[in-house]
């Protein structure tokens, strides 16, 4: 595996990227997500855009969370793939939580928020994940991070963040939760001329009973080779741009 830390962008500036590049026209895609905690069974959203969407106080097992912000910036452009993932956990009487994000072909019949039915379900799981068409290239970079913004109720845990890029796993490095550390980078080298699927997968473990209001991001993306000098120069003009920031929201009904 090889580190890219030097200038694998952070959240924020992946989007920012995406933002001054300009994107693509969007093909018919949408987000699928799938969340499993101790002490509850799956539980399965869906978003009508492949770009941006938030899932507010779901409640699963010993967890409430936020979904604050799953975005990409699908089908990528000719610098940049990115797909990236913020959870809040509320609270917890302690355990794991993991959240799978996803970018798929459209399914007809759904409606953004939680999918509770089961003919519903095995369509939103039979759905084929969507073809990102740029950048391409032989090779490209994958990348994969996860970082962490925490307070003193959190005593004990772990995040890490598996990126799945044309079926090929890979994980960013650990980050405890207390201390909580950032840009835990890691990466790959992939032939991508023929497009790229990308999918990350944000695993929480051994969170503390009683801990609450922690921020944790998964960022996947993928860069030619090498990365271009403006992407390099954009991302280091903003080094901390969005990390471990927090959204302080009023409580909301959650989607159904």
């Amino acid at each position: 595996m090889l580190r890219f830390s030097k200038f694998l962008p952070v959240v924020a500036a992946l989007l920012a990227v995406a933002a001054f590049l300009g994107m693509p026209t969007k093909a018919d895609a949408a987000f699928r997500v799938t969340i499993n905690a101790t002490g509850g069974s799956t539980e399965y959203f869906y978003a009508t855009s492949s770009n941006s969407a938030a899932f507010t106080n779901i409640t699963i097992g010993n967890f409430t969370a936020t979904i604050n912000t799953d975005s990409s910036n699908y089908p990528g452009t000719s610098q940049i793939g990115s797909l990236s993932q913020t959870l809040i956990i509320g609270n917890t009487t302690g355990g794991n939580i993991d959240v799978l994000l996803e970018v798929i072909n459209s399914v007809a019949g759904l409606s953004d928020g939680q999918i509770t039915n089961a003919g519903q379900i095995t369509s939103l799981n039979s759905a084929l994940l969507a073809t990102f068409t740029a950048p391409t290239g032989n090779p490209l970079n994958a990348t994969s991070d996860v970082s962490v913004a925490t307070n003193s109720t959190v005593t004990s845990g772990s995040a890490v963040n598996t990126t799945t890029v044309n079926g090929t796993n890979f994980n960013s490095l650990s980050s405890t939760l207390n201390p909580a550390q950032n840009e835990r980078i890691q990466g790959i080298q992939f032939n991508g001329s023929g497009g790229y699927t990308l999918s990350n997968h944000l695993i929480v473990t051994n969170v503390n009973a009683g801990a609450t209001g922690t921020s944790l991001t998964a960022v996947s993306g993928v860069t030619p080779v090498p990365a271009p000098a403006g992407l390099v120069l954009l991302v280091s003009a903003a080094p901390a741009l969005g990390l471990g920031w927090f959204v302080r929201r009023k409580k909301q009904p959650a989607k159904s």
